[in-house]
């Protein structure tokens, strides 16, 4: 029995022996380089992975597994996009006998046997990708290269110094060896810094109107090559409209400045055969989106169809989303066509590189043209944010646009509309020990100057003594060309100390005037003026732009040449 066991046991050794030696055996070495990426990036092109192998024995079939890491860094390809695998063969003679089912085809074309992955689909799951190689009897492959593979970069929440990696395994087990199997193949770093500039002095609520109507298109002949800068920009759009004749000179002219976070994070659309395009799968270049957070009424942006600085070109993409995807070719080149500017359809501006250089950061001005066609509503600071785009939240593979990119936007303050307002201040006001004070405001929007009239009511906010409950009272609505007047002892009944009358109108003005002798006595004392005037300050509290900030004391005016200005 003994004698039995042991001849078993040295045939099932041999039939092992036999199996192991049916199969092929492949050794392999990965290398590859890490591309920079954007870490706002969802569609992010890693490096390739480059495999020098050498193998033996008869055609077998092994599928290569490329895990990326983290596992949150999901891989989305395009279906134009599928990873590629390249094989070299050494003695290679004629064509390469397709795996069952079609899965993978060689093409032999010299010494070069490559395969494609026909079916994205059917190889993506979650964070992983898997490649088939085949090895022919007699041949020996010796290099082969994955390229294709994006990932979902702003997921993943990775930065540098941390770095993306792919992780190589194979199938079956002990038929192909890595070595170097886990690689770095993506560093991430900041695509995009931006710098909102300091906003223009404020937009007067009730300023006239420059630009007339409401027109759709703003065309010029001026003789520019392309908008470099806020007065560039200016330029054009002060040259006559001839469509409708008016003269297009804007109420403001704001810019963005837009840097790279490094030399090769904008890029344009196309394969990146000089190391510039998205990928040959791309469908569209780098987006730059800009985003009105709020936009007043009666306020239009106009932005230029073509910017450029240096080497960097940018294009008004005209009917994108507010997303910043879709719409049609954005303008570029040179000549009569980028001459000219657009009226921007609701808060969105979107841009998209038509060229660049990779050799160095580079920085772009963005310009945008503010103007009234009427009185702007409400008042208040604007703002506006700058990011990469499209922006998208879809991290499927099989999924366009690509480039595609999570939301991370940049924002500061674009423009003020300062409110129509007039700030009345009467010092001293009394109805106490006999006194009593009567108050006349004077609408004077209406002129022999052809000023637009306003209408508004007018707020007394009472300080000192008794003050009314609520400490304020309101007039009714009263126009250009009127006067409202009020008696202390009716609208404030007791008071004493100081008042600030705050009009919604412009070129308020008021009078005072103090008489005793009320309630029984015989009036022996009266005194009128002119109430002060205070501007409106930009901020309130203590800050650089507040009243209290901007008061003078002892005479002295602070160095920002800024002073409570008081005058009637």
């Amino acid at each position: 029995m003994n004698q039995l066991k042991k001849v078993l046991l040295g045939l099932a050794v041999l039939v092992a022996l036999g199996a192991t030696s049916a199969m092929a055996q492949i050794s392999c070495t990965a290398n590859s380089v890490p591309t920079l990426v954007r870490s706002q990036g969802i569609t992010e092109l890693t490096g390739s992975i480059v495999l020098n192998c050498t193998s033996s024995g008869p055609s077998t079939a092994v599928t290569l597994t490329v895990t990326i890491q983290p596992s949150a860094a999901v891989i989305t390809n395009s279906p134009a996009a599928v990873p590629t695998l390249s094989v070299s063969n050494a003695n290679a003679t004629g064509g390469f006998v397709p795996f069952a089912g079609g899965v993978l085809v060689g093409v032999v074309s010299g010494n070069t046997v490559s395969f494609t992955l026909p079916a994205c689909a059917a190889c993506v799951s979650g964070n992983t990708i898997s490649l088939v190689v085949g090895v022919n009897p007699g041949c020996a492959p010796c290099a082969a290269a994955t390229v294709g593979i994006r990932v979902n970069v702003f997921a993943s929440g990775i930065v540098f110094p941390s770095q993306i990696a792919d992780l190589i395994t194979s199938s079956p087990a002990g038929v192909l060896a890595v070595t170097n199997n886990f690689l770095n193949v993506a560093i991430p770093l900041n695509g995009i810094t931006a710098t909102v500039n300091t906003p223009t002095p404020g937009i007067a609520q009730c300023g006239t109107a420059t630009l007339k109507g409401t027109p759709t298109t703003v065309v010029t002949t001026a003789a520019v090559s392309g908008v470099t800068t806020a007065t560039n920009l200016g330029a054009v759009l002060n040259a006559t409209d001839p469509v409708n004749g008016n003269i297009k000179t804007p109420t403001a002219v704001q810019s963005v400045t837009v840097t790279e976070g490094f030399a090769s994070a904008f890029l344009i659309v196309g394969a990146p055969a000089a190391g510039n395009g998205e990928g040959f799968d791309s469908t569209s270049g780098t987006r730059i989106l800009l985003t009105v957070g709020t936009l007043p009424s009666n306020v239009v942006i106009v932005a230029a169809n073509y910017v450029t600085a240096g080497t960097m070109q940018v294009g008004l993409v005209a009917g994108a989303d507010t997303n910043g995807a879709g719409g049609g070719s954005p303008v570029f080149g040179a000549g009569a066509a980028l001459l000219g500017a657009t009226v921007v359809t609701g808060t969105t501006v979107t841009y998209e590189v038509t060229a660049n250089s990779t050799a160095a950061v580079e920085t772009i001005n963005i310009p945008l043209a503010v103007y009234t066609i009427g009185t702007p509503s409400p008042a208040g600071t604007s703002t506006i944010s700058v990011q990469l785009a499209p922006i998208s939240t879809i991290g499927t593979p099989l999924v366009t646009p690509i480039p595609r990119f999570g939301a991370a936007p940049v924002s500061g303050n674009f423009f003020v509309i300062v409110p129509c307002l007039t700030n009345v201040f009467i010092p001293w006001a009394a109805n106490t020990a006999g006194y009593d004070t009567g108050f006349a405001l004077a609408n004077t929007t209406t002129d022999i100057f052809g000023t637009s009239s306003q209408s508004g009511t007018c707020v007394y906010n009472f300080f000192g003594t008794n003050a009314p409950s609520g400490g304020t009272f309101t007039t009714p609505s009263f126009g250009g060309g009127a006067v409202d007047t009020r008696l202390l002892s009716v609208i404030a009944p007791g008071f004493f100390g100081y008042i600030i009358v705050q009009c919604n109108f412009q070129l308020g003005h008021g009078f005072e005037f103090i008489v005793n002798g009320f309630g029984g006595g015989t009036p022996t004392v009266g005194e009128g003026g002119e109430a002060l005037i205070i501007p409106q300050p930009a901020t309130s509290g203590t800050g650089g732009g507040s009243r209290k900030a901007g008061a003078s004391i002892f005479g002295f005016v602070s160095p920002t040449g800024a002073g409570e200005v008081l005058g009637h």
